[in-house]
């Protein structure tokens, strides 16, 4: 896993619909998970409060076996190892955003960064190294990698949505208690737990991530 070789394109990004002719002024950048794409995050748009226009970016790294990643992860029988690589590579993924969303400079009145799972940690770090880039931090059944450096000061602390399962069963148990652990002091952060979630969204989830969106 860990010899794959990241696309050397420059990022690849999907609009839920047009920036320029939708009427939109809020922006939701959704990454998406290990395996799957930027079309599994595009699912999202249509259930968001009106104003809101979703930015899919896509992962640099095929797999073998379809969808994308954004880092490898190290796989073993009955678990993921924690990889120092981990935070390293979230960050540069980090930085390969926030470098897109320079470009958008202006278009937007609003903007929310985050993601599911996987993509959840690449938008961890890319709060680690600038909490002001957004309005918001979305961590749909995700985690922070493993080692990735505490957040940069703010004031105010950045805002963060975090639903999950506590019976998650591909997020290590490990991985939630210490994403809980950085984010102390670090957030003001609005947690969500769903029993017989799994690692998904589901509806509840949507009608919590929409009043957090809309909440200011």
């Amino acid at each position: 896993m860990s010899a794959l070789t990241p696309d050397p394109a420059e990022l690849q990004v999907r609009f839920s619909a047009d920036p320029s002719t939708s009427g939109a002024d809020r922006l939701v950048v959704l990454l998406h998970g290990f395996g799957a794409d930027e079309a599994d995050m595009l699912g999202v748009a249509p259930h968001l409060p009106d104003g809101f226009v979703v930015a899919a970016p896509r992962a640099p790294f095929a797999l073998p076996w379809g969808g994308r990643a954004w880092y490898p992860l190290e796989l073993v029988p009955g678990g993921i190892v924690d990889a120092p690589a981990y935070a390293t590579q979230a960050a540069a993924a980090a930085a390969t955003v926030l470098e897109w969303l320079a470009g958008q400079s202006g278009r937007w009145r609003e903007v929310f960064i985050g993601g599911f799972s996987q993509g959840a940690s690449v938008g961890l770090a890319a709060m680690a190294a600038r909490p002001e880039a957004a309005e918001g931090w979305l961590v749909l059944s995700g985690f922070v990698a493993p080692g990735t450096p505490e957040p940069a000061p703010a004031d105010p602390l950045p805002r963060v949505f975090w639903s999950r399962d506590v019976a998650d069963p591909v997020v290590p148990a490990r991985w939630a208690e210490a994403t809980q652990t950085w984010l102390d002091g670090h957030a003001r952060v609005d947690v969500h737990t769903y029993p017989g979630l799994g690692h998904s969204l589901d509806a509840r989830v949507i009608a919590d991530l929409d009043a957090f969106l809309v909440a200011g």
